[in-house]
């Protein structure tokens, strides 16, 4: 069931005051959400509970991914950092059974208040327990989702802004070394 700010929400072309809610860098290229961008319209929109076939894709294509690659043992370790869109936290499902420290970057003050609402499991936050679902099915395990969401939420440990179009996107803030980064959907032309 979708939050009530985002029960019209279909694509964002028809989202009312979607043209208000962005603003455009004077950047070459690139577009960033202003603090006003709904990050609930935008997970539902794109990987939300109802099974589209392209909402499938967007959510399901990754995580097989990720979990055949991690379960391959090629790539492992303590630390990941993820390159985060929007309030999706769907990646940490898999990559909590193969890392113990996650690091979420995402660009959007109101995409991070997200993400740490669900962290935090407070009413209203986004509801991904289909994608932990998911994960837990590539695992062969039918139920365990509850338990495979906390497992998230105890390994994500940081969740950091970065700012690309700035020297140093993440300011003053030094990351530990990582060993892997996840990077699922930026695009540049």
């Amino acid at each position: 069931m979708y939050p009530a700010s985002c029960a019209n929400c279909l694509l964002p072309e028809y989202h009312p005051g979607f043209q208000k809610n962005l603003t455009m860098s004077c950047a070459d290229h690139k577009d960033y959400h202003d603090e006003e961008f709904d990050p609930c319209c935008l997970f539902n929109t794109y990987v939300g509970d109802d099974k589209t076939i392209s909402k499938k894709e967007l959510l399901e294509d990754p995580l097989r991914f990720l979990y055949k690659l991690f379960s391959s043992g090629s790539v492992k370790g303590e630390t990941l950092i993820n390159l985060s869109v929007g309030s999706d936290v769907s990646k940490t499902f898999v990559a909590a059974d193969f890392f113990k420290n996650i690091i979420l970057l995402e660009s959007s003050d109101c995409c991070i208040r997200a993400i740490e609402s669900w962290i935090r499991n407070e009413p209203g936050a986004a509801e991904q327990s289909h994608a932990a679902e998911f994960a837990c099915s590539l695992t062969g395990q039918s139920n365990g989702c509850k338990k495979q969401e906390e497992k998230a939420r105890g390994a994500i440990k940081q969740v950091l802004k970065w700012d690309i179009t700035k020297e140093n996107p993440l300011g003053a803030v030094v990351l530990p070394q990582a060993d892997c980064m996840v990077i699922v959907y930026h695009l540049q032309r």
